[in-house]
């Protein structure tokens, strides 16, 4: 047995299933060499999670309160994969913050930073304090 397990994460406009089309047809295509050498040869392909890209609308409605909590800008989306895209794609409206950097991530020695843990803290101080009055 061989097995092949591969990750794709999405941006704003791409087309997943494109890419599951594209990866099934080459696949079809290496099956028929295979079978020539193994007729009991298959390949199956089990998409197992789809987690769709999310691009943050400057001008959205929580984008803007979530900033004036901060002072901080920051930018319309993010390479790397988190549960904002099936919340938006749900119909939510979603943002992505929190302290640390992806430079530090899922790596030896991931770490964050006591003040930016801090600067966290502050924000979500000032959040819970803006919706409770």
């Amino acid at each position: 047995d061989c097995e092949f397990m591969f990750e794709c994460r999405w941006l704003p406009g791409d087309d997943p299933q494109r890419l599951v089309s594209s990866v099934a047809d080459y696949a079809a295509t290496l099956l028929q060499e295979m079978r020539q050498i193994a007729p009991e040869a298959d390949i199956v392909i089990e998409p197992t999670v789809y987690s769709p890209a999310f691009e943050s609308d400057p001008e959205s409605e929580i984008r803007r309160y979530a900033a004036s909590l901060c002072g901080c800008e920051g930018g319309a989306g993010v390479a790397y994969t988190t549960e904002d895209g099936l919340f938006s794609q749900a119909g939510m409206p979603c943002v992505v913050l929190g302290p640390g950097s992806i430079e530090q991530a899922h790596r030896p020695d991931e770490y964050v930073e006591i003040a930016q843990l801090q600067a966290c803290l502050d924000w979500l101080d000032a959040l819970t304090n803006k919706l409770i009055k």
